[in-house]
């Protein structure tokens, strides 16, 4: 089973699944931040980095220095509400 995410995870994920479906695209760091109000960019890094960690997300690249769009929605928040 999935780990539960944070009302901050929640949030970031909800953002670049909402991101996905408008655009088509992964988003970047910077309009995550604008998607959800955090302030720095270290702030929706390190949450990225958490949610890989738990299985919601890949990552192309290691750690915070990832690529920006290099992102793949593995375990959308609309599935882990249908799981619950």
């Amino acid at each position: 089973m999935i780990e539960p995410l944070t009302p901050a995870q929640r949030r970031i994920m909800v953002a670049i699944c909402d991101h996905v479906q408008r655009r088509h695209e992964v988003p970047s760091v910077r309009e995550i931040m604008a998607a959800t109000g955090i302030g720095y960019t270290n702030g929706v890094a390190d949450t990225l980095v958490r949610l890989e960690r738990k299985g919601y997300i890949k990552r192309e690249g290691k750690g915070r220095f990832a690529k920006s769009r290099g992102l793949t929605i593995l375990f959308s928040v609309v599935e882990e509400r249908r799981q619950a």
